[in-house]
């Protein structure tokens, strides 16, 4: 939305099954088409799932789809109109500075052979730590953050099974509210001191490590981007889903 907008209480909401990468590509080519400047982009979406490797009609575990690969194809569609304003930032917030370092990356990059739910959790907080250093590699004036939100009372969890999923309302009692939480990670999208920068923060937005090193980095990203090529060419970067379906959990 524009800044006039805003102050006008005025929004624009659109529907995105982001779990299929084609359709993110023809989001991204709508707002690339829109006549408006964009400064922000903030990535929560995703899936609580106890489910073993369970492929998209693209080839991608839903889940990893969902953390990973959605995200990396929004951010690097949008990143050239992002990076026409002057302090542009994107926010993708999963498990920056919480999670382990997927070791298995070159054996078995996208879990088809090592699927567990530990190696997909590491999994997807490694590429997003390699996706905020490669964006703002090739995007200088881009602040790219990977966020770790905490526990947090939202609906996350909807796809677990009935008692796992009884039990996580029950330990939401006890978590950070949805309101708490963007109150806590909304410094990463103002705070000077991660402008032009590619940044990893914990759930009070306080500075915390990437688990990867630049030759992960580097090794990530070019797997990741033949991976979003494939697709890309395969589907035409468009999908007749993207504004039909239903929208992933958020």
């Amino acid at each position: 939305e524009t800044g006039e907008e805003a102050a006008a209480g005025r929004h624009r909401f659109e529907q995105l099954d982001a779990s299929l990468i084609a359709n993110c590509y023809a989001f991204a080519e709508r707002e690339l088409s829109r006549d408006e400047p964009l400064h922000l982009l903030v990535m929560t979406h995703g899936i609580a799932t106890t489910a073993p490797f369970s492929p998209t009609a693209e080839g991608i575990d839903r889940k990893l789809a969902l953390h990973y690969f959605s995200r990396a194809a929004l951010a690097h569609s949008l990143a050239p109109k992002l990076a026409q304003g002057e302090d542009a930032r994107v926010l993708s917030v999963l498990s920056g500075g919480k999670h382990s370092k997927y070791e298995a990356m070159r054996d078995d990059f996208s879990l088809q052979r090592s699927y567990s739910l530990a190696n997909a959790a590491n999994a997807a907080g490694t590429y997003n730590d390699a996706l905020a250093s490669m964006l703002h590699r090739e995007y200088p004036s881009l602040a790219v953050v990977h966020a770790c939100p905490g526990f947090v009372a939202s609906s996350w969890g909807t796809d677990l099974p009935v008692l796992l999923r009884f039990l996580t309302r029950i330990a939401q009692l006890f978590a950070t509210s949805t309101v708490d939480c963007a109150e806590m990670l909304s410094p990463a999208l103002v705070r000077p001191s991660l402008a032009h920068a590619a940044s990893c923060v914990n759930r009070l937005a306080e500075p915390a490590s990437f688990a990867t090193t630049p030759q992960d980095d580097e090794y990530i990203w070019e797997r990741t981007l033949e991976i979003l090529d494939r697709i890309k060419a395969s589907s035409g970067a468009t999908s007749s889903e993207a504004a039909s379906s239903e929208p992933s959990n958020h």
